[in-house]
């Protein structure tokens, strides 16, 4: 039997952090660590100590690894905060700092520019990144911020400064909803919607409104989650950004359909379809498309009991879901297991509820926790079956991460 690769504790040190992203990243690429050593000149015996934790490569070694991975700067990101953290009170300096620190001035329009993609390229790696990985390169963001925010003397930067905090605090929310802190959430999303009326900008309150709609829904709060998504679209109406009116309009559909209000539902649902079919392509944090909108309906149709309807949304949605998505690739894996178990086949249901543990890999955030045991609860209905046993068995050592 093979041996199974040793379990990564990302929070455990700076150099387990940038192990389990490297790790990550290449097993997502299905890459054999010979085949990784091969392409920056090393053995994989060096390739499987810097996935345990146990030594780090040089900065310019670090830097092919991630053009060769593809990570666009995440695992850059993740090496930078490795080296410097290990020396007490250490703190990571972002290409932007480096550029702000050489300037000796103001924040300028090229550091603005930096610090702006390096914001959305964490957002962006949001579905594919788990949260324990990601959390300590957005709080290096906004702890820079911070820090600039006193230092800018211009309006106009001042108030791209303040967008920017608005997105980080937006993902720090979400990520905390992730890791099970409700309260540090809150604070956060509390953060980003006072940044976007700040910064007089209706389409980011939207996003963070929007974004914060998510942890009511996977706690069974749908009202909650309705009030936040029904300001947000009023906000987003009155932009140009249709791809965000999209997913805003298909996040209402959600919380309408699980209080059962099927019109106000299936109009939202129609709204984001048409609003995603106007949009321009999806850049930043903007990356809602198609085969999200199909997942969202059929969660949608599975609420309001329209079976059928939700498992050809469900399986389309499936289909085109970047792979690297875990989490998102999950959930829809378990609404597809109650679909079945509401049509009379628990045994394919419970089958299916193993595939959506699987198909997590080991992120086991709150949402997916949440959801598995909302199955668990289902299944208990049918003891006869050894698909639910075992289903039983698994969630018992089931934590979120």
């Amino acid at each position: 039997m093979a041996q199974q690769p040793r379990v990564l504790n990302p929070a455990g040190s700076p150099e387990q952090l940038f192990g389990a992203q490297l790790r990550g990243r290449r097993t997502a690429l299905d890459l054999s660590q010979e085949a990784v050593a091969r392409r920056v000149s090393y053995t994989s015996a060096v390739i499987g100590k810097w996935e345990k934790g146990q030594s780090l490569p040089d900065q310019a070694t670090a830097i092919l690894l991630d053009q060769v991975l593809g990570d666009d700067g995440v695992l850059l990101a993740a090496w930078r905060y490795a080296t410097t953290h290990r020396a007490a009170g250490g703190r990571e300096l972002q290409p932007w700092q480096q550029m702000d620190a050489i300037t000796r001035t103001h924040i300028g329009p090229d550091t603005l520019d930096m610090m702006g993609r390096a914001v959305l390229a964490a957002a962006a790696r949001y579905p594919s990144t788990p949260p324990d990985l990601l959390w300590p390169i957005v709080n290096e963001h906004i702890q820079r911020l911070r820090d600039a925010i006193a230092e800018t003397g211009s309006a106009r930067t001042l108030r791209r400064m303040v967008q920017l905090t608005g997105v980080c605090a937006g993902i720090a929310g979400t990520l905390h909803n992730d890791l099970g802190d409700l309260a540090r959430a809150a604070d956060y999303f509390e953060i980003g919607r006072r940044a976007g009326l700040e910064a007089e900008d209706p389409a980011l309150t939207a996003w963070v409104l929007t974004t914060e709609s998510i942890g009511p829904l996977h706690t069974r709060r749908p009202r909650d989650a309705a009030v936040l998504v029904d300001q947000a679209l009023t906000l987003v109406s009155g932009t140009r950004n249709l791809r965000r009116e999209a997913w805003v309009a298909a996040m209402a559909a959600r919380a309408h359909a699980a209080l059962g209000e099927q019109d106000a539902a299936i109009g939202a649902l129609t709204r984001s379809g048409n609003a995603l079919g106007a949009a321009v392509e999806a850049t930043g944090m903007d990356f809602f498309d198609t085969a999200r909108l199909e997942g969202i309906a059929g969660t949608v149709h599975l609420h309001l009991g329209h079976t059928a309807a939700s498992v050809e949304h469900l399986i389309a949605a499936i289909a085109h879901r970047n792979q690297a998505d875990a989490k998102g690739r999950a959930l829809l894996t378990f609404d597809l297991a109650e679909c079945a178990i509401r049509s009379g086949q628990p045994d394919h249901g419970a089958d299916l509820a193993h595939r959506a543990l699987d198909t997590a890999a080991g992120q086991y955030v709150a949402p997916i926790v949440e959801r598995a045991q909302t199955l668990h609860a289902q299944l208990a209905g049918f003891p006869q079956l050894p698909q639910a046993a075992d289903y039983r068995e698994r969630l018992r050592e089931l934590a979120p991460v």
